[in-house]
C-alpha cells in the first residue's frame, strides 16, 4: 500500500469496487437467464409428458385396451351365463305341488282364523307320498340285490338316494299332518264362530264342526 500516493489508493479502491459490482451484475443477468431457460423449456417437457399420455390413452382405447375389455366382458358374461343356468337347475327342480302346500301350511300357523281349504294341493301332495314310497321301496331293493352282488358303490349311491327321498317325503307329511292338526284345533276351539265359515271346509271338516256344536 502506498501511503505517499492516496489518489492511486482510491483509485485502486475504486475499480476493485466496481469489478465487484460487473461481477455481481454479470452473476445476476446468468441466474436470470438460467431461469428463464429453465421456464422456457418446463412448457415442451410437460408438452411432451401429455402427448405421450394422449398416446397410451388411445393405445389402450383402439388398441390392446380393447382386447382386454372384450376379455373381461365376455368372463363376465359367462360367469352370468353359469348363474343363470345354475338358476334355471334350481327352478327346474323345484316342486310346486310342495311349495303350494308349505305356504298353506305357514299361512295356517300365522292366521288365526280358518283359511280357505285347499282339497285340490292336499290331494296332490298326499299322491306324491304314494309315489315317493314306492319308489324309496324300489331303490332299497336295488340296493340289496347291488351288495349282494358285489357292486356296493352302485348299492351305496342307491341307499343315499332312497334315503334323501325318505326325507323329501317326512317333510311333506310332516307338513300334511300338521296343517290338519291346526285347521282341526280352529274348527274344535271356535265351532260357533266357525259355522259361518263353511265355503272355507271340506266336507270332513263341516261334519266335524257341526258335530262338535251339537255336543255343545
Amino acid at each position: 500500500m502506498d501511503f505517499d500516493n492516496p489518489i492511486d489508493i482510491n483509485n485502486d479502491d475504486e475499480v476493485s469496487i466496481n469489478d465487484d459490482i460487473d461481477d455481481q451484475q454479470q452473476q445476476y443477468y446468468d441466474d436470470e437467464d438460467n431461469d428463464i431457460t429453465e421456464r422456457a423449456t418446463v412448457p415442451a417437457a410437460l408438452a411432451a409428458a401429455a402427448a405421450r399420455r394422449r398416446q397410451m390413452e388411445e393405445d389402450n382405447e383402439f388398441g390392446a385396451g380393447d382386447e382386454e375389455r372384450d376379455y373381461q366382458k365376455g368372463g363376465d358374461s359367462d360367469l352370468d351365463n353359469d348363474n343363470n343356468e345354475e338358476e334355471d337347475d334350481e327352478d327346474q327342480n323345484i316342486n310346486p305341488d310342495y311349495e303350494q302346500l308349505k305356504g298353506l301350511w305357514m299361512s295356517e300357523l300365522a292366521c288365526p282364523e280358518l283359511l280357505p281349504a285347499d282339497a285340490e294341493t292336499i290331494a296332490q301332495n298326499v299322491e306324491d307320498l304314494a309315489q315317493k314310497e314306492e319308489v324309496i321301496d324300489e331303490l332299497l331293493q336295488r340296493s340289496k340285490s347291488q351288495r349282494q352282488s358285489r357292486d356296493a358303490a352302485s348299492g351305496e349311491v342307491a341307499s343315499l338316494v332312497a334315503q334323501i327321498t325318505k326325507m323329501d317325503l317326512d317333510r311333506t307329511r310332516f307338513m300334511l299332518v300338521d296343517l290338519a292338526r291346526t285347521r282341526m284345533a280352529k274348527i274344535e276351539n271356535h265351532a260357533l264362530h266357525n259355522r259361518t265359515l263353511i265355503d272355507r271346509m271340506t266336507e270332513e271338516e263341516v261334519s266335524i264342526c257341526w258335530n262338535v256344536i251339537l255336543i255343545y
